[in-house]
């Protein structure tokens, strides 16, 4: 049988006395001789944890305080990235708004929505239509030069064919030597100015620009340059490849001349009668 003192083991009765008396001594030896106190024996082997678990410590600190600053760098460079990109935009609305100061038709500026692939009609979508005053056949254009016509309208919005699709017409003509021709675009997205007489002075980097003739375009809207130059003479004509002067396909915001082209029958009906 196991003996008890006060209900407690005499084991457990045991270990607590050695730990009292362990306790009572460490006290003594700390209070007479502090510098050979059994407690710097036993923190010794165990201050290496203590600094390890130190660093670690400030490793997790310095991996928050890393985690926070990339989050406000990301931040930080995506509003430097909305900024330049206003302010790209604010400089080509001003150069359009210059531009539109010296232009003596009225203009309409609308931003480009969304580019339409061929199957979809092809052309642009652009957030302006009859509630601005739009109408099919007005003609578009940048600061730069002829854009291309409008196609179809809706309330807000409208769809332009491009100068470099197939289907597009205008009258042309070379700012130098003042020859015409008719401006026209290939499957393949060339631009040619045919039906140009065989003898006009045409040079490569002559400007073309719209003739002003059909009424359909105003006069004098440029182009683009001339690239190359060939003989066809099954027509009688020189082919001119031209370079437009900007890339259709990547605008941001154009401007609708408010004109639509003249009735041609109406008027022929007004002068008969």
């Amino acid at each position: 049988m196991k003996s008890a003192v006060g209900g407690i083991a005499f084991g457990e009765f045991l270990i607590l006395v050695i730990l009292i008396g362990l306790s009572i001594a460490i006290m003594v030896l700390e209070r007479h001789d502090p510098d050979h106190s059994p407690l710097v024996y036993i923190a010794t082997p165990l201050r290496p944890l203590k600094n390890l678990a130190g660093a670690i410590t400030r490793v997790r600190y310095l991996e928050s305080e890393n985690s926070i600053l990339r989050g406000r760098l990301t931040e930080l460079r995506y509003e430097n990235a909305m900024l330049r990109e206003r302010l790209q935009r604010s400089g080509q609305a001003e150069k359009l708004f210059e531009f539109a100061q010296d232009y003596p038709e009225t203009l309409v500026f609308a931003r480009v929505m969304t580019y339409l692939e061929r199957r979809d009609g092809g052309g642009i979508i652009i957030d302006k239509g009859t509630g601005e005053g739009i109408t099919t056949n007005m003609v578009v254009i940048t600061s730069q030069g002829l854009v291309g016509i409008v196609t179809r309208v809706g309330y807000r919005a409208s769809q332009v064919k491009l100068i470099d699709e197939p289907g597009y017409r205008v009258s042309a003509m070379v700012r130098r030597s003042r020859s015409t021709g008719i401006m026209s675009a290939t499957a393949d997205g060339r631009i040619l100015m045919e039906w140009v007489a065989p003898d006009a002075p045409v040079s490569d980097g002559d400007t073309i620009v719209t003739s002003g003739m059909g009424l359909v375009a105003p006069y004098g809207i440029p182009i683009g340059v001339v690239a190359g130059i060939e003989l066809e003479p099954q027509k009688f004509s020189q082919i001119l490849e031209i370079r437009p002067c900007q890339d259709p396909r990547h605008l941001e915001q154009v401007a609708v001349i408010l004109r639509s082209p003249p009735d041609f029958t109406r008027m022929l009906g007004k002068d008969k009668q």
